[in-house]
């Protein structure tokens, strides 16, 4: 039995182009999705480890205590003390979120070095928080409130016809901002409002 093999049949050559140009199209769009998906796992990353970092840092700051406070000190006196005993314990407490990575910074507080610190005490103005966060309802608690951020740089930068996606800066990056408000756990002893 002899097959007559033929180099040059139209037929199966239009059908070997057409299955190459759906590899070729395929793949790209496979490509492409891929690193959308990439895109998306670091924005979502980012935004869960600056949710994480803020929610524990005012959780450290509501339950700092003033170590040794000064003898026969008025609770105007101590109120600053206090909130400084606070703010080391929310940069502490971000120091154990750090990410190392390329892409998502490390938990910064924001605005830099400062928390919002509310003891109801009479006269006092620690003068180290400002934060846009709205005190809790009930204004008579005392309560700190804590604002973080994560700076994003994508891998990859989404691009669709020569308009940038996604862009936030010069260092093609997004910053996630949040926000945590906790009462005051641990009051100090003469501090109570």
């Amino acid at each position: 039995m002899k097959m007559k093999l033929s180099k040059n049949n139209p037929k199966r050559m239009r059908k070997n182009a057409m299955a190459l140009a759906e590899v070729a199209a395929g793949a790209t769009l496979a490509v492409i999705f891929i690193l959308l998906v990439v895109d998306a796992v670091v924005l979502l990353y980012a935004a869960f480890m600056n949710d994480l970092a803020c929610r524990d840092a005012a959780r450290a700051a509501s339950k700092s205590q003033l170590q040794n406070p000064p003898a026969n000190a008025t609770a105007s006196q101590i109120s600053p003390l206090a909130a400084q005993a606070a703010l080391y314990a929310a940069q502490q407490s971000l120091y154990s979120h750090r990410v190392n990575s390329n892409f998502v910074s490390n938990p910064a507080l924001f605005p830099a070095n400062n928390i919002n610190y509310h003891d109801n005490i009479q006269g006092t103005s620690p003068n180290i928080f400002t934060s846009p966060v709205p005190p809790p309802a009930a204004s008579n608690i005392p309560y700190v409130s804590v604002t973080t951020m994560v700076n994003v740089k994508l891998p990859m930068p989404v691009n669709f016809f020569g308009s940038v996606m996604l862009q936030g800066g010069a260092q093609n990056t997004i910053t996630f901002y949040r926000s945590y408000t906790f009462p005051l756990n641990n009051l100090n002893p003469g501090t109570t409002p």
